[in-house]
């Protein structure tokens, strides 16, 4: 994997950007698509749920890590509790393990399982259903 420096100056700052590349030059990079279902007495949204999940792998991971992981909740159904979460696929096993470490949301014990990985929306929304 490369990784290459982008430097862009905005006014009297300057930003420093880190971008991955797979090892071919210019070839993106994949995803994967992770069904999970919460398993808790409580109703969970997906905001709070969003918020649990980006905590976590920020205090694990650090925030390069959850920045350049890709990391964003697609969907979450409160009435099924079930939801899809994409990320790259170089973090898929620090999702994993962040997904174990998520213990509690709004003072309610939750315990996340992954059901399913996929490398596509469509398929992704087909376990979630079945």
């Amino acid at each position: 994997m490369l990784v290459s420096l982008v430097v862009a100056r905005a006014s009297k700052r300057t930003l420093v950007v880190f971008v991955q590349r797979n090892k071919k030059f210019g070839s993106r990079i994949r995803r994967r698509y992770v069904v999970f279902e919460v398993a808790t007495v409580a109703e969970i949204q997906e905001s709070d749920l969003r918020a649990a999940i980006e905590n976590k792998f920020k205090d694990i991971f650090g925030l390069e890590g959850l920045t350049l992981s890709g990391l964003r909740l697609i969907m979450y159904d409160p009435k099924l509790r079930r939801g899809i979460i994409r990320v790259r696929s170089n973090y898929f096993d620090q999702l994993m393990a962040t997904l174990g470490f998520v213990r509690s949301i709004n003072n309610y014990r939750v315990f996340l399982y992954p059901l399913a990985t996929s490398g596509t929306v469509r398929r992704a929304l087909k376990k979630l259903r079945s």
